[in-house]
């Protein structure tokens, strides 16, 4: 059912061809953009581009998924009662 009404949303409320728009009606250009060669410019940045998030999120639920199995075994731990 949720399929079906969101379906019939998204089709209802796109635009007709008449008033649909382009990226250039719009002024925007499709080229593919150079990487800056300043580096980080704000010193947020470097967490942004880093993978240390990431890498360090996998590790905490790693070591979670571990104790969990080790502590209620293998069974039990991926089916809950």
């Amino acid at each position: 059912m949720v399929i079906a009404v969101s379906t019939w949303t998204a089709y209802r409320s796109a635009p007709d061809d008449k008033r649909a728009r382009v990226a250039q009606d719009l002024g925007v250009s499709l080229e593919s953009r150079q990487a800056s060669d300043l580096g980080h410019t704000r010193p947020g940045e470097w967490l942004e581009h880093s993978p240390i998030p990431n890498a360090l999120i996998v590790v905490l639920a790693a070591t979670w998924l571990v104790q969990q199995v080790a502590a209620k075994g293998l069974l039990v731990a991926i089916y809950p009662a």
